[in-house]
Order: structure tokens, then sequence, then C-alpha cells
């Protein structure tokens, strides 16, 4: 794309963002219900804050590749961030004490997922030359994975929401053959769900996700559905960004996965963070570390292209190990879950089902280990073959330097 329309696209996207926090800000000063006025647009104004914040960040890349198309820029070392992190959200609960975290969720949540982005692009980079990142291969795949993907994914998950409906709706027959349809239906729905869960907590409302049908949709959903169209979409722009290059390095491809990848997954953090109201800093806790599983599976679709584009084969297999490593955290969390079904408010879960929950866990934790490492084993392969070829480069310049002047010397 011509560095001219990147930088308008960059301008008006952030332009655009400012302007829904400035609306924001004066509907919050002439409201009289502030609470209500914060929960209708907070969510909006959040995700144009983000938006706007990844493209000031795309625009001052275009500018500094305008002048040199090698341009590089350091993250802010991954301990800073971190710490970082954990006083935003540490802010956000001492907040809600004070009954104001809802009013500042639209500018934490994406400032501290900001901050989970440049912790693992410095970790991606920990091995590269001086640290820095070249932001010819970063800049677009991140522009991708943040404005194109969700837009892309759109139709796709809406085939899936639709699926979720049917099961959900043959669930309630199965369960309930008498129910029927009527202009009143979310009433009706939730007069169902209300009678079956009585006073219980959200883990005891098991009537209608435990129904087999509804199981499996959800399941098929979860393991099958969003993982298959998340990488092909993820991976998929990395891929079409790399292959109009004549020429691919182990760095370019590490740094297309992990702006396409990280772009998207700070998108959907932020989407998912801003819509749990005063408990925004529990979810951005929870939702950091899926961030990884989202890198390292796409890194492992886009280096299986690379070993195609070098062999003639190798994708099939790595996109099946990627869309595995995806749908197996899926899973895992729907298992979570499950394994939380029936247990009462206040109340101990009975030893078998204790046992489930820690097993749950314990894979989930083993799952994000692997991932991390599949994480750190490429960066650190990329970095050492980027520093490998910087240090051929230099001597080469330093030969034809020497060589140059033995000539004029001669």
């Amino acid at each position: 794309m011509n560095l001219t329309v990147q930088r308008v696209l960059a301008g008006v996207i952030a332009a655009a963002g400012m302007l829904f926090a400035i609306g924001y800000g004066v509907v919050l000063a002439l409201v009289e219900d502030r609470q209500a006025a914060a929960e209708e647009w907070g969510s909006l104004t959040g995700f144009g804050l983000f938006a706007a914040f990844v493209a000031l960040l795309w625009l001052l890349a275009t500018l500094r590749l305008g002048r040199d198309s090698q341009a590089t820029t350091r993250t802010p070392p991954a301990w800073l961030s971190f710490i970082l992190l954990i006083v935003i959200v540490g802010a956000g609960f001492g907040l809600a004490q004070l009954d104001v975290a809802l009013y500042v969720a639209p500018l934490l949540v994406p400032l501290g997922f900001l901050l989970v982005g440049a912790f693992f692009l410095r970790l991606a980079t920990r091995w590269m030359p001086r640290r820095r990142t070249p932001l010819e291969g970063f800049v677009m795949p991140g522009a991708f994975g943040v404005y194109l993907s969700p837009v892309l994914l759109l139709p796709l998950q809406a085939a899936a929401v639709v699926a979720i409906l049917v099961a959900v709706f043959a669930g309630i027959y199965a369960d309930n053959p008498d129910f029927e349809l009527d202009p009143n239906l979310n009433e009706r729905v939730s007069e169902y769900i209300e009678e079956q869960a009585g006073e219980a907590t959200t883990t005891e409302v098991p009537e209608i996700v435990e129904a087999p049908t509804v199981a499996l949709s959800l399941l098929a959903v979860l393991a099958f559905v969003a993982p298959v169209t998340e990488e092909l979409i993820k991976a998929g722009g990395a891929i079409l960004i790399l292959s109009r290059r004549p020429v691919i390095t182990s760095s370019d491809v590490l740094l297309a996965a992990v702006g396409s990848s990280l772009g998207f997954a700070l998108f959907e953090g932020v989407g998912y963070t801003l819509q749990a109201g005063e408990s925004w800093p529990q979810l951005m806790l929870l939702r950091a570390p899926v961030i990884v599983m989202h890198i390292a599976a796409t890194m492992i679709v886009v280096v299986g292209w690379q070993r195609m584009r070098e062999t003639g084969r190798g994708l099939l297999p790595y996109f099946l190990a990627g869309t595995a490593l995806h749908a197996g955290w899926n899973g895992l969390q729907a298992g979570f879950l499950y394994s939380l079904t029936g247990v009462e408010a206040g109340a101990d879960p009975g030893a078998a089902q204790a046992l489930s929950v820690l097993a749950v866990v314990g894979l989930i934790g083993a799952l994000f280990v692997a991932a991390f490492a599949w994480f750190l084993y490429v960066s650190r392969k990329a970095g050492l073959t980027e520093r490998r070829a910087t240090l051929a480069e230099e001597s080469v310049k330093q030969s034809q330097a020497l060589h140059g002047a033995l000539l004029r010397n001669a």
C-alpha cells in the first residue's frame, strides 16, 4: 500500500478515535445519569481510543519509513510494560471501590492492552540486533490484525452464532417440548432460565448448556469454527503481506505473524474487557495470557507457509497444529466452565468435581507454557539468524571499504 494512502488512513482513524473520546467526556459532563451513559457509550469510546492509539503508531511508523525503509523502533523493556500493566489493573480495583472504574475503563483498558502488546513485542525482538523492531515488517501486519481481521471474521462468525441459536432452541425444546415461540420471545427465554436456575448463581444455570445439542454445538463453535476461521484470517493476512516480497527472512516471518496475531488478539481483548463493566480489571488479567496463544498459533501456521515456500510442502500439518493449539485452548476454557456447573453459591464442590477443575486448570497451564515456549523459540531463532546476517553484511561492507582503499592507494 502506498505510504501516502497509509498516512491518510492512519490520520483519519486517529482523528475519529479522538473525537469519540472528546464526545464521551462531553456526554459524561452534561448528562445526569452518568452510569447509564458510560454503559451505553463506554465500549464504543474504548474501541475508538484503541484504534486511535494504534493509528498514531502506524502514522509515526510510516513517517519514519518514508525516510528509511529499514527504520526500527525500540519498545519499552518487558519488565516495565508488565509493571505498568499491574499498576493499571491495581488502579482499576481501587477505582472500583470508589465507583468510578466504569467511567475510566474506555481509557485504561486500551492502554493496558497496548502495554500487553508492548510486552510481547519486546520478547519477540529480544534476540534481534540491538533489540529493535523493524517497522517495515511489523506495521502493516499489525494494522491488518487490528482493522481488517475483525471485519473479515464477522460473516464467518455470524454463521457460528446462528448455529448456537439453533442449538439453544433445540436444547430448550428437548428439555421442554411445550415451549412455544411467541412475540415475547426474550421474556419467555428469560423466564425459562430463571425457572431452571431459581435463585442460583451463574454456575447453577446448567439446564440449557447441559443439553446434548447445546453442548455439542458450543464445543463445535469454540473448538472448530472459531480456531479455523481466526487462524485462516490472522495467518492469511501475514502470508498475503509476506508473499508480496521477493525475498523473506525468518525475522520477516516472525514480525508478520506476531503483528497480525497480536493486532487481532489485542482488539479481541479490548472488546471482551470493555463488556465487563466495573469488573474490567479482573477480565483484563484473564484475557492477557490468551494473547500468547493467539501469537503462537499464528506463528505455527506462518512458519509452515515459509517451509512450504522453501520446500514445496509442510503447510497443512502446520495449519492443523496451529488450529489444534487454538482449539485446545478454547475447549479447555469451555471445559472449565462446564466443570463448575452445579456448584451452589458458597458451597464447596465435591471431590470428583474439584479434581476435574484442577485437571482442567493444569491442562490450561501446560498449554500456556507450551505456547509461550514455542513463541520464545521462534523469536530466538529468528533473532539469531538476523544477527548472523547483520554481521555478514557488516563484514562485506568492511571488506568492500578496505578493497576500495587498497585500489585508491595502488
